[in-house]
């Protein structure tokens, strides 16, 4: 990895792998001074693909390395050790929504011997039914993050959330050698979820040009979720806002899109009741019947600003805390930002 080796600095620099051997496991240590260079990991990333299917052998966990790339994942047993696993019972209204993602995603990966049987029974050549990728499509802040967690905690599988800027360099080549590490790195699990957050600044369409950078990323995207599907307990989740920029042969590899929409007024009425639990249901209509147009998440922010303009108010009197009058609600759905 350096261009003398036998320099001083150098041996101290050097990349060093330490091999164990066990009765039931070996195991494979790699230690370097200082950080690994991009190289130097997707090395590393080849080399514990190779010893992946070598049983007695353990690698470093896949977490640390997307955690170069500045990935997140999201492991639900951690979650409910913690007290903050979450299912659709936290998420208010959205049933259609709930429905499609139960169908789509969560009973097909837990009970994927019934989807094997049908196959058998309906095809002439049987073939794996799975899902193998799934389009969330939406307005910013209606629940698209939020609903692949609970995907995670339902199915018991980790997350990896992949947003934009962990996959785009300034360099050239870089971005769509960081998609295909996410894939490579992600294959390492026994089965996982891939969120891959604004796909449409990752892959737009071929059709209306693009630049050869991009085309990179596509290219890559295309193949590694064709790829991914051999393994048979994970998928791809992509979320946008803008589907209709996407390329086509990508929408083509998603088996299905579920669409996200803008919460109604008895929708409104249950997610303010998760900010706003004071409030009678009526006083909660009547307030959501001027927040046409929120999403969840600015339903949230509108109780956040009502909170902190009346603990401004409690402040400034030295009053005790006491909920926030309906009234104050009522007069400042006019002025929230949607």
């Amino acid at each position: 990895m350096n261009e003398n080796l036998f320099e001083t600095k150098n041996l101290l620099d050097t990349i060093r792998f330490r091999f164990y051997s066990g009765r039931t496991k070996n195991r494979v240590e790699i230690t370097k001074k200082g950080d690994f260079t991009r190289e130097e990991l997707f090395a590393i990333l080849g080399l514990f693909q190779f010893l992946k299917s070598e049983k007695s052998i353990e690698t470093a966990k896949p977490e640390e390395l997307l955690a170069s790339l500045g990935v997140e994942v999201f492991h639900p047993e951690n979650a409910e050790k913690n007290g903050k696993s979450i299912s659709f019972d936290q998420i208010a209204g959205y049933e259609g929504v709930k429905q499609q993602i139960l169908e789509s995603i969560i009973l097909p990966l837990k009970n994927p011997e019934i989807l094997t049987e049908l196959s058998k029974l309906t095809r002439k050549f049987p073939s794996d039914i799975r899902p193998r990728a799934v389009l969330f499509e939406g307005d910013p802040g209606v629940g698209k993050t939020t609903m692949a967690r609970v995907v995670s905690c339902m199915t018991g599988l980790p997350l990896i959330y992949v947003p934009v800027e962990s996959i785009m360099s300034k360099y050239y080549g870089e971005s769509a050698q960081n998609m295909a590490y996410v894939f490579d790195a992600a294959a390492l699990f026994p089965g996982c979820l891939i969120f891959l957050d604004e796909i449409d600044s990752l892959a737009g369409n071929r059709e209306e040009g693009m630049f050869e950078a991009t085309r990179k990323i596509l290219s890559v995207l295309l193949r590694k979720i064709d790829g991914f599907t051999s393994q048979r307990n994970s998928v791809t989740i992509g979320a946008t806002n803008r589907k209709q920029d996407l390329d086509h042969a990508l929408l083509s590899r998603f088996d299905r899109t579920i669409y996200f929409p803008l919460p109604d007024l008895e929708e409104r009425s249950k997610i303010l009741e998760t900010y706003a639990i004071h409030l009678s249901k009526t006083e909660r209509m009547r307030i959501s019947e001027g927040l046409i147009g929120h999403s969840g998440r600015t339903i949230r922010d509108f109780c956040d600003l009502i909170e902190r303009k009346w603990a401004s108010y409690l402040i400034e009197k030295g009053l005790k805390p006491v909920p926030p009058p309906y009234e104050l609600y009522l007069e400042n759905t006019s002025k929230s930002e949607k």
